[in-house]
């Protein structure tokens, strides 16, 4: 039984299929199920970054009918039309392959979108007949089981983070990138890359080098294209007297998309470096990228 809500608002959430908040916005989106808030999950293929125009399109959508669902004056039945056309070509393909998944879902969508709008039997009726499918249900149960599976393995890897060596992690995030087609093995490693970073700041506010140097290495392993991993690098080679080598880093955190230009320019840890020519072509490189 649903809870009962008096509330006028409704939800919408976005997350690529290999962020690290995928789980919890999964979680969220079936915690919502169980309340009269409408809602629904647009999942892109992606990470923690922007999604799509087409992405971003189903959203503003979701908002023009939720307004139309609050004012009836609004009610615009050929966008409601062209909604359900794109949809229904949707549902037939998926329907012609036998994707259950794929049909399922986008009965959802319908419902998730156009609920008080149009008359929706058919897209209700199918997707009662679908989830009594002995396939479905076994399909879901298997994907369950699969997201509890791969919360574990967050929750033992954040305990891990400080307890494991650091050749323990390497072995293992090289396993994770050896199979990192997987979305499940890319959501690890991108959560390993958030927990690595919270472990490496931590311990560099504490001056805790040596720990520092450990969860840098895991980090830079996990998201060796993230350009906070050389920054963090600079700063840890800085405090320990080693500018030649920070230079360096810092170099390698603008070719990698830095772009806080004012916190390089103004963080204590490269006051000496003022008058160095390399630092001040970082800056101007990190500058000039900033403006664009």
């Amino acid at each position: 039984m649903r809870a009962a809500y008096n509330s006028n608002f409704s939800y919408l959430g976005m997350v690529g299929d290999k962020d690290f908040n995928y789980l919890e916005m999964k979680n969220l989106n079936l915690a919502l199920g169980q309340t009269s808030i409408p809602h629904y999950l647009l999942v892109y293929e992606g990470k923690h970054d922007w999604p799509s125009v087409a992405v971003m399109r189903d959203g503003f959508e979701f908002l023009f009918f939720n307004a139309m669902r609050q004012n009836p004056a609004l009610k615009d039945k050929d966008l409601i039309d062209v909604f359900l056309a794109q949809q229904d070509s949707i549902r037939e393909k998926a329907s012609r392959e036998n994707d259950l998944e794929k049909l399922a879902a986008t009965d959802e969508k319908v419902l998730a979108f156009l609920e008080g709008l149009t008359p929706l039997e058919k897209y209700k009726k199918e997707l009662v007949s679908i989830r009594k499918n002995p396939a479905y249900i076994e399909f879901q149960a298997a994907k369950k089981k699969s997201l509890e599976l791969e919360c574990s393995r967050q929750q033992q890897y954040a305990s891990a983070m400080p307890e494991k060596s650091l050749q323990w992690w390497l072995k293992e995030v090289n396993k994770l990138i050896q199979k990192q087609d997987d979305p499940v093995n890319q959501r690890l490693l991108n959560d390993l890359s958030l927990v690595s970073y919270m472990y490496a700041s931590g311990t560099l506010k504490n001056n805790q080098f040596k720990e520092a140097e450990k969860y840098l290495t895991i980090y830079e392993k996990v998201d060796p294209k993230n350009p906070e991993v050389y920054f963090l690098k600079a700063v840890l080679l800085a405090r320990t007297g080693n500018a030649e080598q920070a230079i360096l880093q810092l170099q390698k955190a603008a070719d990698n998309g830095f772009d806080e230009y004012a916190r390089m320019k103004n963080s204590k840890d490269f006051n000496g470096f003022q008058d160095d020519e390399a630092f001040e072509k970082i800056l101007l490189q990190i500058r000039d990228k900033s403006e664009q």
